[in-house]
């Protein structure tokens, strides 16, 4: 994750590795979080050429719907970035093998569970804790990949059947 002030010039310089020549970058997000902001900072943008930005709303500091349609523009650095407008939600969807990369400590521990069900919350025998109360796992990620899995379990769909239509889970009857 990289922090950053999207009207500072320091930004361009934070975000270089990714918009540097042959490299398109899309700037997603919620209305009002600063994607024209940073794209007026990463294009180096002035004058007539800025991208409107509007501030957010007094009543309950929500960001306002400015950018309305979809647009490519040339960085400091040589590379593109496409200016989207503000979306609602995001979620994330079938990310289990780039989770099992990124927490690979949980990854590797876990077939050692007593359950191979284990959530790593609560159950005996959970090499995931066992992991944790040596100090092998740090709680903050153990609970980040819990939040994680979880959204990447309610968020992809099963695809169990013929061009991935979903088969009735009950029994059949015999003739």
């Amino acid at each position: 994750m990289v922090t950053l002030n999207a009207k500072a010039t320091q930004a361009a310089d934070t975000l270089a590795p990714w918009c540097g020549p042959g490299q398109t970058v899309a700037l997603v997000g919620s209305s009002g979080v600063g994607k024209s902001t940073l794209l007026n900072t990463l294009a180096n943008k002035t004058g007539e050429d800025v991208q409107a930005t509007g501030g957010i709303r007094e009543d309950d500091a929500k960001g306002r719907h400015t950018t309305t349609a979809r647009s490519l523009h040339t960085t400091q650095a040589g590379g593109c970035v496409i200016d989207t407008p503000g979306i609602r939600t995001l979620h994330v969807s079938d990310l289990a093998v780039g989770l099992d990369i990124l927490f690979a400590e949980i990854t590797e521990l876990a077939p050692e569970c007593k359950f191979r069900d284990c959530t790593h919350a609560h159950e005996p025998g959970c090499a995931v804790q066992a992991g944790v109360a040596a100090g092998d796992v740090a709680p903050e990620r153990l609970e980040r990949w819990r939040k994680l899995a979880e959204e990447n379990r309610d968020n992809t769909p099963t695809t169990t059947g013929p061009r991935g239509n979903k088969k009735p889970q009950g029994r059949r009857k015999r003739r």
